[in-house]
């Protein structure tokens, strides 16, 4: 792992929500949806070319990224700890594969064969229980070996501990640890003495 510089907080939702505004799930798409009316928000503006040194719109994508339960610590960030801090570095595929997917997500446990490591959940790719995370990850797959550049990933830490824990980008870990591409993947890392009580650390 290669330390980059410190992030800010502002940094990490642009980051998340350029990569989750592309979700599958309709449900969310129309959270989201809402979320940029209710702002009177341009999604190209706000999100795919969103800029981290003004203020409205730093202040319109935590909005959004409410939808997940950001700044109030429900859903996705429940118990996520308020002094959280955050960081940007670079990894490789071969140290994705130590990262853990977020606690009480049933199909990653499932793929992992319990461990939640991406390396193992790798390797039980392909299997017919696993059908529709291996078709996502082999989708990102192809996507990332014809040159398609993603969103950095987004993870939590316990301060003085070396355990990753995914927050957004579990697919896309995933094809990057199962095809071994890019060589340096960007991160964005939050850290706190409290992390643990993150409910899905």
């Amino acid at each position: 792992m290669v330390e980059l510089r410190p992030a800010t907080a502002d940094e990490m939702i642009l980051a998340f929500l350029q990569a989750d505004i592309e979700t599958l799930d309709p449900d969310r798409r129309k959270w989201f949806a809402d979320a940029l009316t209710a702002r009177a928000a341009n999604r190209v503006t706000l999100i795919h070319r969103g800029d981290v040194h003004d203020p409205q719109q730093n202040s319109d994508r935590r909005f959004v990224l409410g939808v997940r339960g950001y700044g109030t610590k429900q859903a996705l960030f429940t118990g996520f700890p308020s002094d959280t801090s955050w960081r940007l570095v670079k990894v490789t595929p071969d140290e994705v594969k130590d990262f853990r997917y977020a606690n009480h997500l049933p199909n990653w446990a499932a793929v992992s064969g319990g461990t939640r490591l991406v390396g193992d959940a790798m390797r039980n790719l392909g299997k017919e229980q696993n059908a529709q995370i291996s078709g996502n990850v082999a989708g990102i797959a192809s996507r990332v070996r014809k040159g398609e550049q993603f969103p950095a990933l987004i993870a939590a830490q316990l301060t003085g501990a070396d355990e990753q824990v995914l927050i957004e980008g579990h697919n896309r870990a995933t094809a990057y640890a199962l095809i071994g591409l890019p060589n340096q993947i960007e991160m964005f890392i939050g850290s706190s003495s409290q992390m643990g009580g993150w409910l899905f650390f």
